[in-house]
Parts: structure tokens; sequence; C-alpha cells
């Protein structure tokens, strides 16, 4: 005998089949809520990044190119952002080249304190002397000299004005007033574009090179110019000379207005350069730091990078480039 269902049964089914259905769908819109919408920002957000780094690269061609064209070349250049913000950051990373020039006897030194952008440096050197330091700010050709007895524990030299910007020290043995060592610093300055809505992403335009990173610190570099062939190596320095910082954010095209301010060879091939070292301060130092040991060859020995091999008795010949770029913010559109 055939038991019918009742008609409470037959009820009861679409509820069931309606509370599924409902189920299913608050499922699916939550997984669409938990991951498709943070992907799609995610992408969203990949896709601004991507887009202002070809921006980024072409400016970084234009630099090179007013640079090239001569002081006073002038040109505009343009920046279309959707979100995030972008920075003229006056200092940026800070390069410091420092090496050994009188090859009569083997003076290796080092430094530090070059991260405090202060008036003093502290140097040690392996040989015994009294040296006498004089620095020149390049930008508006003032120097100062301080003399010191040093060695191999070290001494600090203290000069009148903070050491920022461009500046030059040249290091002479006073016993025989010869010249053994110079050193370059250069606060590189950077047009940096960031996006930390989700993530964090950043770019640079610094020094002749693009540096894109998603962490605060390193990131990957390109197209820096720094060339080595035996014992020949030529170095460029880009120096991007912002008048103050600007922080730009909110969809829109910004303008920037990029004029050659200056070109100097500083070294030119200079046949007695040895012990040549390198110190990057800054968020991007692990990038640099990276691109010299991996294509130029150096070696790293904790804050410092150097040449290996060339020493006073197998000395290097060695050019450096000076290029000022002024960078100002010329409005919207």
């Amino acid at each position: 005998m055939i038991r019918m269902g009742s008609a409470q049964d037959i009820a009861v089914t679409p509820v069931i089949g309606t509370i599924l259905v409902i189920s299913i769908m608050i499922a699916a819109i939550g997984i669409i809520l938990a991951w498709g919408i943070p992907y799609m920002e995610r992408m969203r957000e990949y896709s601004e990044v991507q887009n202002i780094l070809t921006q980024f690269r072409n400016i970084n061609d234009v630099v090179k190119e007013v640079c090239r064209e001569g002081e006073n070349t002038t040109t505009i250049v343009r920046v279309t952002m959707r979100e995030g913000n972008i920075y003229l950051d006056p200092k940026g990373d800070r390069i410091v080249i420092f090496y050994s020039t009188n090859t009569s006897k083997d003076y290796n030194f080092s430094i530090s304190d070059l991260d405090n952008y202060n008036e003093s440096i502290f140097i040690k050197c392996n040989q015994n002397f009294q040296c006498n330091a004089t620095a020149t700010w390049l930008n508006d050709s003032v120097s100062y000299s301080t003399t010191r007895n040093i060695g191999p524990s070290g001494e600090w030299f203290k000069f009148n004005r903070n050491l920022e910007g461009m500046v030059e020290i040249d290091l002479l043995d006073n016993n025989t007033g010869e010249e053994i060592g110079r050193i370059w610093i250069f606060d590189l300055g950077s047009l940096c574009y960031k996006l930390t809505k989700r993530g964090f992403y950043r770019i640079l335009v610094e020094n002749g090179a693009i540096i894109s990173s998603n962490s605060p610190e390193g990131g990957y570099l390109e197209g820096a110019y720094c060339w080595k062939k035996g014992k020949n190596l030529a170095m460029r320095i880009y120096q991007l000379n912002v008048d103050s910082g600007v922080s730009l954010s909110g969809p829109a095209t910004y303008r920037f207005v990029l004029k050659s301010n200056k070109t100097a060879l500083r070294e030119n091939r200079n046949k007695t350069t040895y012990n040549l070292k390198i110190q990057v301060h800054g968020d991007s130092r692990e990038a640099w730091y990276s691109y010299f040991v991996r294509d130029l060859g150096f070696r790293r020995d904790g804050d410092t990078i150097y040449l290996p091999s060339y020493t006073h008795t197998n000395a290097l010949t060695f050019s450096l480039t000076h290029f000022v770029c002024d960078i100002s913010y010329g409005g919207i559109g």
C-alpha cells in the first residue's frame, strides 16, 4: 500500500529549496566580498603601478636627454595619476664615492657618519700622518679646510657647514704635501610615486635610474649608467635639484619642469685611483648595492661596497661625470 504525502510535507519542500538557494547566494556573496573584490582592487592597483612605471621610464629618459643637450635646456613632462601620491624629494638617497689617489704607498681609508647630514665626518686610515681635509660645496664653490692627525684609530673632521647637497672633500698628506684621496657626496634628489592602499608600491626616478619596490626598503633598479671594462670604470651621477619638497595626490595630470643646470667632468680618466668604495644612505640602499655587486663586480663589507683587486700597485682608471637637472612642479594639466 502506497502512503501518500500530506499537504504539510508538500508545503515544506519549496521552503527548504528556497533556504538552500538563499544559503548558496549568501556563500557566493561572501566569497566575492572576501576574495573577488580584494583581487579586483589589487589588479587595479597593479595596473596603476604599471601605468606610472611606464611614465617614469619616459621621464628618466627625458632627464638624460635634457642633460645631454646642455645647460639651460628646458622641457615639460607630465604624469597622469589615478590614485596614490607623487613626491618631489629634495634629498633622495645619498651616494658617497671615495678612493685613494696616491700610489707612492698604500693609503687605504674608511669613512663613517655621513648618514646624519651634519657638518662632521669620521675618517680612518691604515697610515699615520697629518691629514688636511678641504671640503668644497659644488653648488656655490665655498671651501673650508681642517687638519687632524689620523691613523687606524680614526679622527673626527668637523667643517663649518653641513655636508649636504654636492660636496667634494680632498685629502692631503701634510707631511709630503701630496693629495692622497678624494670623497664625493651627492644627495641625489628624486621623483617618487607611492601607493599604499592595500599593499606597498614605490617607484623612483633617481640618479638616471628607475627603482621599483613593493616594500619600504630595497627594490629593483634599472637604467643606471655605470660602465666597467678591464681596469676602466666610468660613472655618471644624475642629480635632481629640487627647490622644495612637493606632495601631490588625487586623480589628475601633473606637470613638471625639467631644466639642465650643470654638467661637469669631476674625474677625467684618473689613472691613480685605487681602493674605490661606495656608501649609499637611504631607503633604496639595497637596490643600489645589488646593482653594483651584480653588474659591476663590487663586494660588500658592512655598509660599504668596494671594488676588489685595485690597490696602489694595480690602480684603476676612473672617470666621473656629474649632471644636475632642476625639477619643479608646474601645475595641473
